[in-house]
């Protein structure tokens, strides 16, 4: 249970932050800006933010800082539409906006290879975050035939996975490590949620794939041949998703990789103490039961939405005009 400091959030819903209002204190202007609850910043809050964000490369119109005539009330409500700007470029970059305060930390040995997003991205895994993935410069989609060799790699350890009855659900190229012509899935200790924990693993690993494909997760590139198209709409489109008929094994059966053969030189082996096994069993039959009841909510309130819209559409409206 999460102590009552602490606020839960919805990393579906789309952060934001508005600055309601503003306060003189002594010599300086304070800015009240309301997230999920009320805090108070000054502009030096401000600076030293955009200080250490120059890292990235991007362009954030700060407003430069005034010494005279800071007080003025005109200044100050033309200062908060311009600061209130920046705070929403910096809410809607997914990297920009993301927190690690209040996180876990674990130690690996460092791997000089990567990760997949770092070939990807074509960066050292050594380089600052926000450098190397904020604005990238040279990021490349991968050739097909590692594609090929990967996407195998990797559908083979998730049916591993899900045989010994142990989802991942955390799959994306930051978590993919690379080793040689071989790759490794990393944090095995976390989990996501779609609507079985099968699906998720099924799902990210579309986005993977586009990632590995266009190098790009957040545009629609349409230069895709017709077998990673096909591959991704097994993965990624409304009907794979409603229906659940792609599975990790089914995905290993697609002729675009039927050609790609591993070669391993060891026996893969899996672990898990009998207490672990039977927690991970409940805590997967909780998270699905869950989205179960979850989809059927949303599911209740489109049914109520819907004959709502459809008495305030324009043209109801008219015909209800043309009765009168």
């Amino acid at each position: 249970k999460p102590p009552a400091s602490k606020v839960l959030l919805d990393n579906t819903v789309p952060l934001t932050a508005a600055i309601e209002a503003n306060q003189s204190l002594q010599s300086h202007m304070e800015y009240i800006i309301w997230k999920i609850a009320e805090i108070v910043r000054r502009y030096s809050d401000f600076d030293l933010l955009n200080n250490s964000l120059q890292i990235a490369g991007l362009s954030l119109p700060l407003p430069p800082k005034k010494l005279i005539g800071n007080m003025d009330r005109e200044f100050i409500g033309g200062r908060q539409k311009v600061l209130q700007n920046y705070l929403n470029i910096i809410t809607t970059n997914h990297i920009l906006s993301n927190s690690n305060k209040s996180s876990a930390l674990l130690i690996r040995m460092f791997n000089e290879q990567g990760t997949l997003k770092d070939l990807i991205y074509k960066v050292k895994p050594k380089d600052p975050f926000l450098r190397d993935y904020c604005n990238p410069k040279k990021i490349q989609g991968l050739e097909l035939q590692q594609i090929k060799t990967y996407r195998q790699q990797v559908l083979e350890v998730l049916k591993f996975l899900l045989d010994k009855g142990f989802p991942y659900g955390h799959l994306h190229a930051s978590n993919v490590l690379l080793e040689g012509d071989t790759c490794q899935l990393l944090d095995l200790e976390n989990s996501l949620k779609i609507n079985t924990l099968e699906s998720v693993d099924v799902h990210c690993f579309g986005h993977l794939l586009y990632e590995m494909t266009t190098a790009r997760l957040d545009s629609f590139s349409p230069a895709l041949s017709m077998a990673v198209v096909a591959m991704l709409e097994s993965t990624l489109s409304c009907e794979a998703c409603k229906d659940g008929r792609s599975t990790v094994s089914w995905l290993l059966q697609m002729p675009l990789f039927c050609d790609v053969l591993l070669t391993t030189s060891k026996k893969p082996q899996f672990k898990i103490p009998t207490k672990l096994k039977e927690a991970s069993s409940i805590a997967k039959e909780c998270i699905e039961k869950r989205l179960i009841d979850e989809q059927k909510q949303v599911h209740q309130h489109q049914r109520l939405m819907r004959p709502q819209s459809h008495h305030g559409s324009e043209e109801e409206r008219k015909q209800r005009k043309i009765i009168a």
